[in-house]
């Protein structure tokens, strides 16, 4: 199953630049039941810059499956944390940028899941 969405900072607001911030979701299977951490083979994050394809910060493919920015529990509720280094601009004098996360998980014997999440970076006011 492959979804795609939009992810707002607080408020509906985007991003801010050099900023900790954190997506949820739940990982679904094909019948939109829950996909359980136990019932994981592979759980990996890439985030990339939205326009150009680029990888930030070296996240390509990264393993999240509950090590380092993620973590996934018994009911599929996935929480992933991006680092201030995952939310600098690439150009400094950008005043916002479009980012991707790209979630992909494989269970339950060879099936696949995709969630694509398009994310605005902003500059801080006076930056």
């Amino acid at each position: 199953m492959t979804t795609r969405t939009v992810f707002i900072g607080g408020a509906n607001q985007p991003v801010a630049s050099g900023e900790t911030a954190q997506y949820k979701c739940q990982l679904l299977d094909e019948t939109a039941a829950a996909v359980a951490a136990a019932a994981l083979a592979a759980l990996t994050l890439s985030i990339v810059d939205t326009a150009t394809g680029a990888v930030i910060n070296g996240c390509s493919a990264a393993d999240i499956l509950n090590t380092g920015r993620g973590m996934v529990d018994a009911a599929g509720n996935l929480a992933i944390t991006l680092t201030p280094a995952d939310t600098l601009l690439l150009a400094a004098s950008d005043a916002q940028e479009c980012r991707s996360l790209v979630i992909d998980w494989s269970y339950g014997g060879g099936k696949i899941g995709r969630h694509q999440v398009d994310f605005l970076i902003a500059a801080l006011g006076g930056a």
